[in-house]
């Protein structure tokens, strides 16, 4: 594969640094390892301005993610990421697999959905967790366990009062805290706490409080 450095520099800034600076021959020869040759073309091509055809994400949006993740393409790691949570079906059979990859390579919306299961089949779902020893059981698990049940209090409550209410950027769902970064230009990609705190510097620096932002994704 060949690719110019001021465009990888430009549009992806990480890839650029795993390339190393331009050599005086002009030419830099770099092995990219453990990424598969034809997801990094689509990967390449989509550096340079062009889009993963719809089949692609829906037949390898994994393996996608797992060369966004690695190289640094944020952006379409969360398209990716969209793709294979519309396309999986979570079950207590890849409940474990589907959070070690949430919570390794930092999907912030698989994440949020293999929670909501949680909550839906906790005990279950924990009785799977703890004979799974491969799954990182990170910090923000409990916060996170916690969030998704108080964003199904809040949707019942909703649901019960039919009124408008402030938005809690606790419980916001992370769909929606990537949309308030992505209208501001900036980067969508990370986990939720990353998203939910850049979210919150905005506010801050804007002086605003976003009303009705809460509702839920369909």
């Amino acid at each position: 594969f060949y690719a110019h450095w001021l465009i990888l520099r430009t549009c992806a800034p990480a890839l650029a640094e795993y390339c190393g600076e331009e050599d005086d021959s002009g030419v830099t020869t770099v092995p990219v390892t453990d990424v598969k040759p034809e997801i990094f073309r689509h990967l390449l091509y989509y550096v340079y301005g062009g889009t993963v055809p719809d089949q692609t994400f829906s037949e390898r949006s994994k393996d996608i993610i797992d060369a966004a993740n690695r190289l640094g393409v944020g952006n379409l790691k969360v398209e990716a990421e969209g793709w294979y949570v519309k396309s999986t079906l979570i079950t207590l059979i890849n409940f474990a697999e589907n959070l070690y990859l949430a919570e390794t390579k930092k999907c912030a919306l698989l994440k949020e959905k293999m929670v909501d299961f949680l909550v839906r089949n906790e005990v279950e779902a924990l009785d799977c967790l703890s004979k799974n020893q491969d799954v990182p059981q990170s910090e923000s698990m409990l916060t996170d366990f916690l969030t998704a049940s108080a964003r199904r209090k809040r949707e019942f409550q909703k649901r019960r009062k039919c009124n408008n209410y402030r938005c809690d950027l606790k419980t916001m769902p992370v769909n929606n805290l990537r949309k308030e970064l992505d209208k501001r230009g900036l980067s969508v990609d990370g986990t939720r706490e990353m998203l939910m705190s850049a979210v919150e510097k905005c506010h801050v620096t804007e002086g605003a409080i976003v009303e009705g932002a809460g509702t839920p994704e369909v």
